[in-house]
């Protein structure tokens, strides 16, 4: 299971750049995972929708748009990947804290 939080402000290239970053550093140290041609199960997980209170200079970065257009580009990519997506964006998006949880 992989969480991803907000650290890259959700930009898709470094996301998909460090989850290649991931996957190679487990081929590498457990190659055992991917013998067989047997999926090993993974499951990402993206961030939540922001709150209502979520300050204003975030908006475009980390704000519920950003956080939609993310979700959607990436759930796609990884399940291409072998994958599973969970989008937590429609099950966070009625929260009114500062990041949605």
């Amino acid at each position: 299971m992989f969480g991803h939080g907000l650290w890259n402000d959700l930009e898709v290239d470094k996301t998909f750049l460090w989850w290649e970053a991931l996957e190679e550093g487990m081929r590498e140290k457990s190659p055992w995972l991917f013998e067989n041609n047997t999926p090993l199960p993974r499951l990402f997980i993206t961030p939540t929708a922001s709150g209502i209170n979520k300050p204003g200079q975030f908006w475009s970065t980390q704000g519920n748009l950003a956080m939609k257009v993310f979700e959607e580009t990436v759930g796609p990519w990884m399940e291409q990947k072998g994958v599973d997506h969970l989008g937590t964006f429609n099950a966070s998006i009625q929260y009114n804290s500062f990041d949605g949880t």
